[in-house]
């Protein structure tokens, strides 16, 4: 049975969020506040982003398993190879009402301009940009680090979607016999999956506005097939 390794990536990704959601007593998630800028944000700003870069790489090889995408430009070429609507995922952010969409626009050539700002701040922090006249470090502010978080949660939530849960699946003579009742058992664990790894912070808006997510008497789950007619999966997924 193959490791479940979309859980340890979403429970790293959990830990990330709680650290975020710490610093609202002193600076409260609002956009007035997204210039504000911090030692902390800058701290949070470097993890977020270095696991965005680890799991991307991962997600580019479970889509193509000879994948070598190994920068943020080769990633999108696979991801847009692959999904038609990734870069039009929004994140609601439910306490403050806030609403991102942290790969709009991104290209091959042209990284989100958080991405952009990471870099300058990872690799030129005291360097004063041209444009602003403000230093790098300074772009280590809430609005860059939220919609970094939620460029993130965007990335994990394909990842769990995108998983090989076939292996994890017993292959019993009646599943080789019936490929549909196998389909059905592979989809009946994708929907325990991305039910559990749903942020209580914020969600996918498109996911849940075409209602895949579900809750009766205390019990949550995912509606896969309503997932699939909006995810519009490219290649040979």
């Amino acid at each position: 049975m193959q490791d479940k390794n979309y859980r340890e990536y979403f429970n790293y990704y959990l830990e990330l969020e709680r650290d975020f959601i710490s610093t609202e007593p002193y600076v409260t998630i609002d956009r007035e506040n997204f210039d504000t800028f911090s030692v902390q944000f800058n701290r949070m700003y470097q993890s977020i982003c270095s696991e965005i870069d680890c799991l991307l790489k991962e997600l580019c090889k479970q889509l193509e398993g000879g994948s070598k995408a190994g920068n943020i430009g080769a990633y999108c070429s696979v991801m847009q190879k692959n999904f038609k609507y990734f870069n039009d995922e929004t994140v609601y952010f439910y306490k403050s009402r806030i609403e991102l969409e942290p790969w709009k626009n991104w290209e091959d050539k042209n990284a989100p301009t958080w991405w952009t700002m990471y870099n300058k701040v990872k690799h030129h922090r005291m360097e004063t940009d041209s444009v602003t006249k403000r230093q790098y470090y300074k772009f280590a502010n809430l609005g860059n680090v939220l919609n970094a978080l939620a460029a993130l949660y965007v990335v994990e939530e394909y990842y769990v979607y995108s998983y090989d849960y076939s292996k994890e699946v017993e292959v019993t003579k009646t599943m080789e016999l019936n490929p549909h009742i196998l389909e059905e058992e592979i989809d009946k664990r994708k929907g325990r999956a991305l039910s559990s790894s749903k942020s209580r912070k914020c969600c996918m808006k498109q996911w849940q506005d075409v209602g895949c997510y579900h809750a009766f008497m205390g019990q949550e789950s995912f509606d896969v097939s309503r997932l699939e007619k909006i995810m519009d999966v490219r290649g040979n997924k």
